[in-house]
């Protein structure tokens, strides 16, 4: 199970006014993403990232023991290393950070960290596609992928074969459900949901580099009271995903009155981190920040 953390600095650190956002990785370091101040996103340098920091755990025991349960912080600090992106981490409980393996692999995120606020994250949950509320929520979205497809591939239909299904036909097509994640407890008054799915076309190949296609479309669902806001992006690929985005959500928090998801992205070019912002009465939700996954530079 992926274990991820939430970190809120403390008071005397970083730039005041300022919110920070990172991530805690399974060698003990922090990984510095992005501030957040006067509505922009910029990139957060280590150099700016020392000092206290709050951690909240994802894979928390409490909310193992009961999802209800008052979550606590645990206090960890940061301090300058030896150069790189990553900062090493102290304070870290024995047995929040899994042991290093003999493995090569870099290691993966189990934290993530933010600072400059005493906001608490809400922890992803994840929808069973036949639950009832899965139903209710794919039903909504399939309407939303539907034309959001439609658009993609008017926009790439130099990309179709001869005799691809028209609007009608496509619209018949059933979709698959791979992700569904609510924000938070559902008795929230306002909610937000994340899906993801796919729709295969056997026997249809692209013109050019796509092979079978396949569309991937990304859903948000916002529930305000009677006011439901769906917002839909479909990417035309195929079957081996290799021109697809791919989410996996992480966190969602509020800040003045924006609702952030934060995602580690797998896309073409690799794996990455990425902030979505979600405001009430916007069009759609907005990409505000990416950043590398790794403390390599340069990556």
């Amino acid at each position: 199970m992926l274990l991820l953390a939430l970190a809120v600095v403390v008071p005397g650190g970083g730039a005041p006014g300022d919110i920070g956002l990172g991530v805690v990785r399974g060698d003990a370091r922090l990984q510095p993403l992005a501030t957040f101040d006067a509505g922009n996103w910029a990139p957060l340098a280590a150099a700016d990232a020392t000092g206290g920091w709050n951690v909240w755990l994802f894979d928390d025991p409490v909310v193992k023991t009961s999802p209800f349960a008052a979550r606590s912080a645990r206090a960890v600090s940061a301090a300058a290393g030896a150069g790189g992106a990553c900062l090493p981490l102290s304070g870290i409980e024995a047995g929040i950070v899994p042991a290093a393996g003999g493995n090569a692999a870099p290691p993966s995120p189990v934290g993530l960290a933010l600072r400059g606020t005493d906001v608490r994250p809400d922890l992803p949950v994840a929808i069973a596609a036949d639950s009832e509320l899965g139903t209710q929520l794919t039903a909504r979205a399939g309407a939303a992928f539907h034309r959001a497809e439609d658009e993609t591939l008017t926009l790439e239909a130099e990309q179709l074969p001869a005799g691809f299904p028209r609007f009608a036909v496509r619209r018949e097509r059933p979709i698959t459900w791979t992700l569904i994640a609510r924000q938070g407890l559902v008795q929230a008054a306002a909610k937000t949901y994340y899906l993801e799915g796919r729709k295969d076309y056997e026997a249809f190949r692209g013109r050019t580099d796509i092979g079978q296609i396949r569309t991937t479309g990304h859903v948000f669902v916002r529930m305000d009271g009677d006011r439901v806001t769906i917002d839909a992006e479909v990417d035309l690929s195929d079957v081996d995903g290799v021109q697809s985005l791919f989410r996996t959500p992480l966190a969602v928090f509020g800040l003045t009155g924006r609702t952030m998801w934060l995602f580690a992205a797998r896309g073409p070019d690799g794996a990455h981190f990425e902030i979505m912002e979600l405001t009430p009465g916007t069009s759609r939700p907005r990409s505000v920040w990416q950043g590398p996954d790794g403390c390599e530079r340069g990556k």
